[in-house]
Order: structure tokens, then sequence, then C-alpha cells
């Protein structure tokens, strides 16, 4: 019975607290808000972190990792090997910028140049008398 009692106190208490941010200003409940979502998030990525230590195995084996702490010009030649990479991304990159803003040019030059041609005619029975001519084809063009 005192487990009971004593749960019953803690949920009291807690609807109490609950209550009471209910009847707070706007600015009371957008800080507990905003506290409680970052406590969440906090826990959530915690545990995402561990699930991701405890199923994805090192990808670095034990040697290897003694024989780059031993070697003295490892963090330069990493930062070299770095700056290579990053370079060269940079340059596809970019070169993929250039060929696309050239073809979206290109094509909006091809719409530009672009004519609509619209053409009216009549079937020759809805309002004509029979003695008369035909309405002649008539055609349209109209740049955008």
């Amino acid at each position: 019975m005192y487990h009971i009692s004593k749960l019953d106190n803690l949920l009291s208490g807690a609807a109490n607290r609950l209550r009471k941010i209910q009847r707070a200003d706007d600015g009371v409940k957008k800080k507990y808000l905003i506290v409680l979502c970052s406590i969440c998030m906090l826990f959530i990525i915690g545990l995402w972190a561990i699930y991701l230590n405890l199923n994805i195995p090192s990808l670095i084996p034990i040697k290897e990792k003694a024989s780059v702490e031993n070697n003295e010009n490892s963090f330069w030649a990493t930062l070299s090997r770095g700056s290579r990479e990053i370079a060269s991304d940079l340059g596809s990159q970019i070169a993929t910028t250039i060929d696309s803003t050239k073809k979206t040019f290109n094509n909006l030059k091809s719409r530009a140049q672009e004519t609509n041609e619209y053409s009216f005619y009549g079937d020759g029975k809805s309002f004509l008398f029979v003695d008369e001519d035909p309405v002649p084809k008539t055609i349209i063009n109209l740049a955008k």
C-alpha cells in the first residue's frame, strides 16, 4: 500500500503542475514547450547514437589505428588528401552548375523564339447560305 500511495502522490503532483502550466501566460507555456522539446530531442538523439554505436562495426581495424597514431605526418597527409578531395568535388560541382545553366539558358532561348500558329476557318455549313462562297482559311502567327 505504501508504494501505491507514493505513486498516487507523484501522479497528483504532476497533474497539479500541468494545471498550473495550463493556467499560465503564453510566455511561460512557450518556455515549457521549448525546454521539454529540447529534452525529448536530446533523449532521442542519445538513443540513436547508442543504437548506431552498438550496430555499426568500427570501420578502422585496431592495427590500423595504432599505425596511424604512430605516424607523425598523418595530420598533414590527411589535411592534404582532404583538401585535394574537396577541390575535386568543388570543381565537378562548378562544372555541373555551368552545364546546367547553359542548358537552361538554351532552353529559354529556344522557347523565346517559338511562334504559335492559330487557324480559324468555318466548316461551310454553320451560318452561310448555299449560294455564298465558303469562309477562307485564316492563319495568325503570334510570337510568345
